[in-house]
């Protein structure tokens, strides 16, 4: 899979930041006379970004943990709440983007980022059409000023206007003559799933120095970010000590790297491969016994079903690669694309001897497709066992560490 697009990404910014200075210089403001109050913090919005920093560092883009925050903005609704904030950030002194955290419970954190554009909204405020806007500017020794009428009105992804002196401004900086003519943003509904994760986000958080902590280095038997190479040696060293709480994997499942198939941008196909080639030895004979055969017929459905090397496997066609490509070997299989998952959807698929596709689009397998075989929890980590394509031994995932991944899940199930 050589990209996914998704509606929570549909423009590709970016940010960066660091915590070390950021955490002793901010203080939060909250405009007197404000009607709501945001479910996340300026500082734990701070921290969410920190967490989505460090899942994507990488040698394609210009975060690393010289990366910090340099500039806040504060969003707000047309009723005055406070619905986010965007951090700008700077990495060894060059600008490298920003992103958007949404304060919103029932929301997704992250709404908007880029590696290296401005806040659309920014050109604005430079050209002072919204004074005395409050502006945590950690790139100046200046003392930030506590909003007093003008705000940024953040109406939803990439559409924002401005109050400014009792005048509402569009991006274009055209005067809005009446704020009747700004849809409101609808309120959101109770999305348990977002809730859910950002309750789990808020108490990983209360811990900002183990925060701080990663951004200085690698713990051993770790790969990078949520990926373990040696999951003992990594509790060890993380958490000193650790209780073994239960786990499964499925026996004989041999890793393929996709160096030796086919073409460019294939993970997905050589996960399928992987995926039939487990079962082929569980007993469903009609699938060929070569790995170089099993992914040859698995080539011919995906390209019925618009895989190109270098466009990649479309996420939404892969369970209809797993059928196709089944059903030529004489097989019926149900297989399913699910983009709201949990620790629970893998385990139970485990459990019932079934492995799965991990479809990733963040982090170290960012646009990349990987299968997943097994699991193991402990009393301070739980880890999924995959098989990742770029090499064939077992590489573990820490569960708790994945923050804000996006992506899809894509279960099968032989009939």
């Amino acid at each position: 899979m050589k990209k996914i697009l998704f509606l929570a990404l549909v423009v590709v910014m970016t940010f960066s930041m660091t915590v070390t200075s950021y955490a002793n210089d901010m203080n939060t403001v909250v405009t007197k006379g404000e009607s709501g109050k945001p479910y996340f913090s300026e500082q734990e919005a701070a921290d969410i970004a920190l967490l989505f920093v460090l899942e994507n560092m990488s040698e394609e883009n210009i975060w690393n943990i010289n990366t910090m925050i340099n500039k806040v903005y504060t969003l707000y609704n047309l009723e005055g709440d406070i619905t986010g904030y965007t951090f700008n950030l700077s990495t060894a002194g060059v600008y490298s983007g920003y992103i958007t955290v949404s304060s919103n419970e029932y929301e997704m954190p992250i709404q908007e980022f880029s590696f290296h554009d401005k806040p659309i909204f920014e050109t604005n405020v430079e050209a002072r059409l919204l004074r005395n806007v409050k502006i945590n500017d950690f790139s100046k020794n200046t003392k930030n000023k506590a909003i007093k009428e003008n705000k940024i009105i953040h109406n939803g992804p990439l559409e924002y206007y401005i109050n400014s002196e009792g005048k509402y401004y569009d991006m274009d900086k055209k005067v809005i003559k009446s704020v009747s003519n700004i849809k409101k943003q609808s309120k959101s509904k109770k999305n348990l799933t977002a809730s859910k994760k950002n309750k789990e986000l808020k108490e990983l958080i209360k811990n900002s120095h183990k925060l701080k902590a990663n951004m200085g280095g690698t713990y051993d038997g770790q790969k990078s970010g949520y990926v373990i190479t040696d999951r003992f040696a990594y509790m060890k060293d993380r958490y000193g000590s650790y209780t073994y709480q239960g786990g499964k994997s499925l026996s004989g499942y041999d890793g393929l790297d996709m160096d030796n198939y086919g073409g460019d941008n294939d993970c997905s196909l050589v996960s399928i491969t992987t995926m039939a080639n487990w079962y082929q030895k569980q007993g469903f004979t009609k699938i060929p016994s070569s790995p170089s055969d099993i992914y040859d017929d698995v080539l011919a459905e995906a390209l019925n079903n618009g895989y190109t090397p270098s466009g990649g496997t479309n996420p939404t066609k892969i369970d209809n690669i797993i059928e196709d490509t089944f059903s030529r070997w004489g097989y019926s299989v149900n297989a399913s694309n699910i983009y709201v998952w949990s620790f629970g959807t893998f385990t139970n698929e485990i459990d019932a001897n079934r492995p799965l596709m991990y479809n990733l689009a963040t982090g170290y397998y960012s646009n990349h497709s990987i299968s997943v075989f097994g699991y193991k929890k402990y009393d301070v980590a739980d880890f999924l066992m995959v098989k990742d394509n770029w090499t064939t031994s077992t590489r573990y995932i820490h569960w708790q560490q994945m923050i804000d991944e996006i992506g899809s899940v894509t279960k099968m199930k032989m009939n």
